[in-house]
């Protein structure tokens, strides 16, 4: 594999209040092909064909971003002129906000005492197959959003058994724009992702849940008892169910971090001359 050199674009936003310097590089990049041996009646596998690559995102301009998405590829062409713009709509494609920064992570440099590093952040985009004979991805160009900036309130909610088919009340949440109702993870939604009934905590956020920072549960003696979670959003809602160490208990305190008043920044994507793996 090519060493890949570091193509760094410098942006400045002057219609934000957040007008400081990005940094859009190109950090790694992988090609993945395969191709049927036997008629395709007869294979059961399926890959995802295709270039990988992710993008350092960096700069004072990002220290407070929480979330990023709404990716959108306009170009993407290697040095032979093959379009490598993924088909509008392909699933690949993430339109929803995820955080910047993976629960795996932030657990990591929590541990390791990195919490406030201001290390930026990976994208991954996802393009079609170069042609075989191409040496370099030529042009790149798009866009995503990174929400930024808010101010960080938290709402906690006790004897969460009681509260299983009721709305979670607090005015910030209404300030977020946000409504949060506890759900029985025995209902349909919720048995969608499996695991253990006894030991999950599931919820439905409604309106522009993209402002809950993070979720977390705690035992009475102030121990994190959460382990990860699964989500699924349809019609506006998403449900999320929250993997608990331990079964959940009245004694337990569900804490929901909420930004309030983030704003929205586009990012431009403007790369050339990527060398192809």
């Amino acid at each position: 594999m090519k060493l890949l050199n570091i193509f760094a674009l410098a942006l400045i936003f002057s219609s934000s209040s957040f007008a400081q310097e990005i940094t859009v590089s190109p950090a790694r990049i992988s090609e993945t092909r395969s191709g049927d041996i036997m008629p395709p009646d007869q294979t059961s596998h399926t890959s995802m064909d295709g270039l990988t690559l992710t993008l350092h995102i960096a700069g004072e301009g990002v220290r407070t971003a929480s979330t990023y998405g709404k990716i959108e590829i306009a170009e993407a062409v290697d040095d032979t002129g093959k379009n490598l713009k993924p088909e509008e709509g392909a699933f690949y494609v993430p339109d929803e906000f995820q955080p910047t920064v993976s629960e795996f992570d932030r657990m990591m440099r929590e541990n390791e005492g990195k919490a406030d590093d201001n290390a930026g952040f990976n994208i991954e985009l996802k393009l079609l197959a170069s042609a075989r004979e191409a040496k370099t991805l030529r042009t790149v160009k798009g866009q995503f959003q990174v929400r930024a900036g808010g101010e960080k309130r938290t709402v906690k909610a006790t004897q969460l058994l009681q509260k299983i088919g009721k709305p979670l009340e607090d005015p910030a949440l209404k300030e977020a724009g946000v409504e949060i109702s506890f759900i029985d993870p025995k209902t349909k939604e919720s048995m969608f992702f499996g695991g253990d009934d006894a030991n999950s905590l599931a919820i439905r956020a409604k309106g522009s849940f993209d402002n809950i920072a993070d979720v977390h549960v705690t035992s009475a003696a102030g121990e994190d008892v959460t382990q990860g979670n699964y989500s699924s959003t349809s019609n506006a809602e998403k449900t999320i169910v929250y993997n608990l160490s331990t079964p959940l208990t009245d004694d337990m305190t569900l804490a929901v971090d909420l930004l309030i008043g983030q704003e929205t920044i586009t990012v431009p994507i403007d790369l050339k001359d990527i060398p192809l793996p």
